[in-house]
């Protein structure tokens, strides 16, 4: 009896050590009403939690475990992360539309026609693209191609903006130099 005692004892303190345990809930509704949660991923850039659901996307500030912001977003599903440009690309179960959202701001920037119900997302940093199953039975993926060609229109806005300015913009752009060959500047 002792020993089983024992055991139980060092069993707690064990668990209290190195276990995991239950920290808070988090409501999700909010004056626009429930959110129906799907599915919850983390993004890093912004220490955020995306919660997708029915009517939208709810994002948790991570630090916090507060509401910071609503995304209504036409039934929304799987997100992908992009860390080297810092954005997230999200599919519609309901549309024809890739959202992309920043993550910082917490805002759709644009979207992308990529073919019926953009369902699941993954995005691969080599290549710098986003893969997406479409179709109503998901037969198909779509590839989004992120990179571009020098001179092309990212060269072009920075271009403008520098002679509005009046001042020298260095950066990198991912571009495509030929079809399969890409170089990051």
């Amino acid at each position: 009896m002792k020993f089983r005692s024992v055991l139980l004892a060092v069993s707690c303190w064990l668990s209290a050590v190195n276990g995991q345990w239950f920290e808070k809930s988090i409501g999700l509704p909010d004056s626009l009403g429930g959110l129906h949660p799907r599915a919850a991923y983390y993004v890093p850039s912004s220490n955020c939690i995306y919660v997708t659901g029915e009517e939208g996307v709810m994002v948790v500030d991570a630090a916090t475990n507060v509401r910071v912001a609503r995304l209504d977003l036409n039934h929304p599903m799987f997100l992908a992360f992009d860390s080297r440009d810092n954005k997230v690309y999200m599919g519609s179960s309901e549309s024809d539309l890739l959202s992309v959202i920043d993550p910082v701001a917490h805002r759709v920037v644009s979207t992308l026609s990529v073919g019926r119900y953009p369902y699941r997302v993954c995005y691969n940093p080599t290549a710098n693209k986003v893969y997406c199953l479409t179709g109503s039975d998901l037969d198909t993926v779509t590839v989004v191609d992120l990179a571009e060609p020098i001179p092309g229109p990212t060269t072009r806005a920075l271009a403008r903006l520098a002679r509005r300015l009046r001042v020298v913009i260095i950066g990198s752009i991912f571009e495509r130099r030929a079809a399969g060959l890409y170089h990051n500047t």
